[in-house]
């Protein structure tokens, strides 16, 4: 609902509620009108402590709280008693208040008729609650300004996904805790606060007031129904998915609106609450005009003046996207699974033909190659190399000559060469000799090499630094 939407609807009431009230008053007695108040606070109290909302009644003039549900306390951190004793600027982080204060006066001064903000709290633990609060005054154009109502959601979750962006799957459930038998004693306390009628008359105008702003206002589906099934009220959401308005579909039976089989397991259920008097939690999904929604519902008996269990209160969230989002990781998952199982498959035929290749390579070198060499004669310091083929030929699946000539080294073909003579065992003498150069050159290029290493000034033995690449 529009924020005009619920000005309007919040006249319309306040109109209603004064018209009745003075045609009760003229033509009933006063105890008739005590029990209209008493059957009104009933079911107000129900939905204010029920909801999964926060919500407050504010002296305007002072900023103390009049009246704060459960779920209002809860989001701030105090007991009921400790926010009757303090003002919503006390609690409000002060980089808020300023903007906060802003607002609240535009409201009184008459130039905004309500508002809509983002703010903190601080929590009584020392934490910051990030909530969305709604304001709305309780008094008429002209007259003079009393008290205003608030309501807040608490969006600390919602704040915390923004910044990690994939968390998606926050737990939607909202715990409503039964409150059936604070109803009795609060009823007392308004039984006995209101001693006149004039206090009768503005206690009943404002339980109405508040009951169709929390109706209208609250973005669960809220549904009540007696013993028989027939729904005695209902909020705008409810209404939407059932393919109406609230005024068309109230006083009509369940099995109008739902499937057989869907009605008659809502009555089974409802007939154990209250039986019972205990409520229940239930998830389940529901179809109405081609369209499903999952729903999480918090069901809870409601009481008559005569304490007798008259209703269950039905308060649902819909969790159909936390459903949705549950079922693609699942085939998400499931999907991983079996790439991982076929990569697993893959790396390991990998493997298998890696081992292949290097047994075929050895076996090539020592059936093949190596009965070739032996037989080749060669003279003078050229035989010297025998040993040396040998050796790498059965080091053909070895890393050395990869890594030697790795860009990174920028080692020559030279001092490759030298590398692996080294490595072989070869003096500087028997290289000299072999490559037919200098000793001294040979001592260059070890120094280079030492260089290109990077193991100049560090006590490594050159030898077994190649024996390790």
């Amino acid at each position: 609902m529009s924020k005009t939407q619920l000005d309007n609807k919040i006249k319309s009431v306040k109109s209603s509620v004064k018209d009745t009230m003075h045609m009760e008053i003229k033509n009933t007695p006063y105890e008739s009108t005590e029990e209209a108040l008493k059957a009104n606070a009933n079911r107000f109290r129900a939905i204010f402590d029920q909801t999964a909302v926060g919500v407050a009644q504010i002296k305007t003039t002072t900023g103390n709280f009049v009246m704060v549900n459960k779920r209002y306390c809860d989001i701030v951190g105090y007991t009921q008693e400790e926010m009757n004793k303090t003002s919503f600027m006390e609690i409000t982080h002060p980089d808020d208040l300023i903007t906060d204060l802003d607002n609240m006066l535009k409201l009184v001064d008459g130039k905004i008729k309500g508002f809509t903000m983002e703010k903190r709290y601080r929590h009584k633990d020392g934490s910051t609650v990030w909530v969305n609060l709604t304001v709305s005054p309780m008094w008429d154009v002209g007259d003079k300004p009393d008290s205003h109502i608030a309501v807040v959601e608490d969006i600390t979750e919602r704040k915390q996904i923004e910044v990690k962006l994939k968390d998606l799957n926050k737990n939607l459930e909202q715990q409503v805790e039964e409150r059936t038998a604070k109803l009795s004693e609060l009823n007392k306390i308004l039984k006995k606060d209101i001693t006149e009628r004039k206090h009768t008359e503005e206690a009943l105008k404002n339980s109405k007031q508040l009951l169709q702003l929390l109706m209208d206002s609250a973005l669960e589906h809220i549904i009540a129904v007696n013993k028989d099934g027939v729904i005695m009220f209902l909020n705008r959401a409810t209404a939407t998915f059932l393919g109406g308005e609230p005024k068309d579909i109230a006083g009509k039976h369940l099995d109008d609106f739902l499937p057989k089989k869907t009605a008659k397991e809502w009555m089974t259920f409802h007939s154990k609450i209250l039986q019972s008097g205990v409520g229940e939690f239930k998830e389940d999904s529901y179809t109405v005009g081609g369209k499903t929604l999952w729903l999480y519902t918090n069901s809870q008996p409601v009481r008559n003046h005569s304490g007798e269990n008259e209703m269950v209160l039905n308060v649902s969230s819909d969790i159909t996207d936390r459903k949705k989002s549950e079922k693609v990781l699942q085939e998400q998952k499931e999907a991983l699974e079996q790439k991982n199982t076929a990569l697993n498959e893959v790396l390991g035929q990998i493997e298998i033909e890696k081992k292949r290749i290097k047994d075929n390579v050895i076996a090539n070198a020592e059936n093949l190659l190596l009965p070739i060499i032996e037989k080749i004669s060669l003279k003078d310091q050229s035989s010297e190399y025998i040993p040396i083929l040998k050796r790498n030929l059965l080091e053909l699946t070895s890393s050395f000559g990869a890594r030697l000539s790795d860009k990174k080294a920028k080692l020559t073909p030279r001092e490759i060469d030298i590398c692996n003579m080294i490595k072989n065992g070869l003096t500087s003498k028997e290289m000299a000799d072999l490559l037919n150069i200098s000793p001294q050159t040979i001592e260059k290029h070890r120094a280079h090499i030492r260089k290109k290493l990077g193991i100049v000034n560090k006590k490594l033995n050159l030898p077994v630094v190649l024996k390790t690449i």
